[in-house]
């Protein structure tokens, strides 16, 4: 399983570069996928800019090849200039 991963990671990144073109339903799985693996995204303002605030869901990637992993996530945290 472990051997599959960077083949789900790469489905999931060629349908979120489709999901940037002009293409709604393209748009739509690229949506749904990022929905998959961050979860909801809050804007946060601070320091004059805006935070965004997600966890990855590490489990999306595994459940991408077959297993319902753990479910658990890992914080992040970035800025936009």
């Amino acid at each position: 399983m472990i051997a599959m991963l960077p083949k789900a990671a790469d489905a999931y990144r060629r349908q979120i570069e489709e999901g940037l073109g002009n293409d709604p339903r393209a748009a739509g799985k690229a949506r749904a996928i990022l929905r998959k693996l961050l979860g909801p995204i809050r804007l946060v303002p601070e320091q004059g800019g805006l935070w965004a605030e997600y966890n990855v869901q590490s489990a999306a990637l595994l459940r991408a090849v077959g297993s319902g992993g753990s479910g658990g996530g890992i914080w992040m945290q970035f800025t936009a200039d």
